[in-house]
């Protein structure tokens, strides 16, 4: 992905609030993810397996949406 592009920049920004959001919530917390219920902590071990790669093809399906 190419550097200074404002759109990305933004969208990992979008990502990055989603994925605070939940890192913050307690264990026993649950959050609906494609009409499951999941609890957090579950979730927050999947998000830290998150590498650039996976930001990065996020990105690209968000702005593919947006055309």
């Amino acid at each position: 992905m190419k550097l200074g592009n404002k759109i990305i920049a933004k969208t990992f920004d979008e990502i990055i609030k989603v994925l605070a959001d939940v890192m913050v919530l307690n264990a026993e917390d649950t959050v609906t993810i494609n009409q499951n219920k999941v609890t957090c902590i579950y979730r927050s071990q999947r998000f830290r397996s998150l590498d650039s790669s996976h930001m990065e093809y996020l990105c690209r399906c968000f702005i593919r949406e947006r055309s």
